[in-house]
């Protein structure tokens, strides 16, 4: 008379172990959910009404730095590939530098800065692995 009693409570331990699976399994499906409509397309907000983000240009490259030359004068940097682009008015960039970068960890075409020493001067150096 015992056997058929533990054979019920081994059923029902299978059960609630598959229960446990699933519930397990089912939590972790929404929390991917949520992370990636909260963090996988997070648009740019303001706390100032003063200020605005704006997209400016789209390319075919991650953008790791850039850096101001002048109003309608930006350099950008693509870490993995090493090219510098030179985006004016019209936002349409240009190569103006290709190197070769090691790409194994954070590594690459990393940093840009620009030296003003005068009106009609300015340097600009480049950090790359």
């Amino acid at each position: 008379m015992l056997s058929p009693v533990f054979n019920h409570l081994r059923i029902s331990s299978r059960a609630a172990k598959a229960a446990k699976k699933e519930s397990i399994l089912g939590i972790i499906i929404v929390l991917v959910i949520i992370i990636l409509v909260n963090y996988g397309f997070a648009q740019p907000i303001t706390v100032n009404p003063r200020l605005s983000v704006e997209r400016i240009f789209t390319g075919n490259f991650n953008a790791s730095t850039m850096a101001f030359l002048g109003r309608d004068d930006i350099l950008v940097l693509d870490r993995d590939e090493g090219i510098v682009y030179r985006l004016n008015h019209k936002m349409e960039p240009k190569v103006i530098l290709d190197v070769k970068v090691g790409t194994i960890g954070y590594r690459g075409l990393l940093e840009i800065a620009i030296s003003h020493k005068d009106n009609l001067t300015k340097n600009v150096f480049l950090y790359y692995t």
